[in-house]
């Protein structure tokens, strides 16, 4: 604008300005203008328009995938969006929006899944999509999921949720009726993504000695079995996860074994064949060797040296070999 100023004031021969300078100049203003009110008006709709939340999916779909891919999860749940609250979830979730840009949104798509439960109107559960023919996964049905959030959650749907979770549903953070900040946001899902990977170790070796476990209890090594199981049930993972659901279920089958061969040996004890019954406690002993199983045995055989051999048997209390 300074150079068409300056042009314009200067002195031109006779007097007047040039036929050809005077139609450029006004050419010029009007294409500088046009220019000036573009670039404006573009500049206006660009802070207007916030950054896209990343996709999210519905509980069904979402639970499923986390199960299947072991990436911890993004929840946000939204409550009915009516009545004196109407535009409450609305506002949250454009306000949560916000705070989900850039780097955030890369980490999320790319490390996440990310799950919306929005409630409807009447209060219930969103009603989800049929599954596909093909469809892989497959999605949980609605009422495993809700079962499971609201396990962890507690009870939900009254005001708007934020919150972490690992592969399995468990809760890292939570935020009720907040967005967090943009810089606490990026800091817990970097945090979170971490503790999943670790969790995720603690799951696969889970996954391994349940494998062991059931492969041993088939082939009747009911030590190895034992052992499987007793380093399995120090791991950290939830009971309603498929690791600890299969381990309850092959412990209830290696317990029956082991009842069974009580039985059997309870029957030498009615009959009074009572040496016979301390050789095979013993023998039960050695291949059952869970804490409380072997608590139980030792207190039984001490009983039947007792019977045989009176108030001092050999070795002691429980009498010679595993009663010590």
């Amino acid at each position: 604008m300074w150079c068409l100023s300056a042009i314009t004031s200067l002195p031109i021969a006779g007097g007047r300005i040039s036929s050809i300078v005077r139609p450029l100049l006004i050419l010029t203003t009007m294409l500088t203008g046009q220019l000036s009110l573009f670039a404006g008006s573009a500049g206006r709709e660009d802070s207007a328009d916030p950054p896209l939340l990343i996709p999210m999916s519905s509980a069904e779909r979402g639970l499923a995938r986390a199960e299947l891919e072991r990436k911890p999860i993004f929840l946000l749940v939204l409550p009915p969006d009516e009545g004196s609250e109407k535009g409450r979830a609305e506002a949250f979730k454009s306000e949560l929006n916000q705070r989900v840009g850039g780097s955030t949104r890369k980490r999320l798509e790319k490390d996440y899944v990310s799950i919306e439960v929005a409630y409807r109107a009447e209060g219930g559960w969103p009603k989800a999509e049929p599954a596909g023919p093909e469809e892989d996964p497959v999605p949980w049905d609605s009422e495993r999921a809700r079962a499971l959030l609201e396990k962890r959650l507690g009870a939900i749907g009254q005001t708007p949720v934020v919150a972490l979770l690992d592969f399995s549903g468990r809760v890292f953070a939570r935020f009720d009726d907040e967005t967090p900040s943009g810089a606490k946001l990026r800091k817990l899902i970097r945090d979170a993504r971490g503790a999943n990977a670790e969790f995720k170790k603690v799951y696969e070796r889970a996954e391994k000695l349940v494998e062991v476990f059931g492969i041993a209890l088939k082939k009747k090594k009911y030590p190895e079995a034992c052992r499987a199981y007793l380093e399995a049930v120090k791991l950290d993972i939830p009971l309603d996860c498929q690791p600890a659901v299969d381990r309850a279920k092959r412990f209830d089958e290696l317990e029956e074994v082991f009842e069974k061969r009580i039985t059997k040996v309870e029957e030498l004890e009615k009959k009074e064949l009572l040496g016979e019954a301390v050789g095979a406690y013993e023998k039960i002993l050695a291949s059952f060797p869970i804490p409380q199983w072997q608590d139980r045995l030792r207190a039984r055989i001490g009983i039947l040296w007792r019977k045989i051999y009176g108030p001092n048997p050999p070795g002691g209390i429980g009498g010679t070999g595993g009663g010590r």
